[in-house]
């Protein structure tokens, strides 16, 4: 799951593994998602924690940095 900064817009991926030996795909602290296919954060309680969890990964990681 993936947030903008401020928690209101979300973009979810998702991978499913086709072996767990030979199918290695790195993660990316932070993507480039167009704004189209941003999903739309409703309640507060989430935007929170969204915006949490996407300042630590900012403050902790940059960008291209694999996860």
């Amino acid at each position: 799951m993936y947030a903008t900064p401020d928690g209101t817009r979300y973009h979810r991926k998702e991978r499913s593994l086709t072996s767990f030996e030979s199918d290695v795909r790195d993660t990316y602290a932070a993507v480039d998602v167009p704004e189209d296919e941003l999903g739309r954060v409703s309640d507060e309680e989430t935007k929170a924690a969204y915006a949490a969890a996407a300042t630590e990964m900012a403050e902790s990681h940059e960008p291209t940095d694999t996860v």
